[in-house]
């Protein structure tokens, strides 16, 4: 569900300055299971 990782999205194209700080992200859906999720994450995070 792509509403639900909008926050994720943002920050992993450097849209939201996060450097230095402390951010949480709500990760919401009901279309996704979560080793779906972790697979996407790894995939896509450096």
């Amino acid at each position: 569900e792509g509403a639900g990782a909008v926050g994720v999205a943002a920050i992993m194209a450097g849209k939201v300055p996060v450097k230095g700080k402390r951010v949480g992200i709500v990760i919401s859906g009901g279309n996704i299971d979560q080793p779906r999720l972790l697979e996407i994450l790894r995939e896509y995070s450096d």
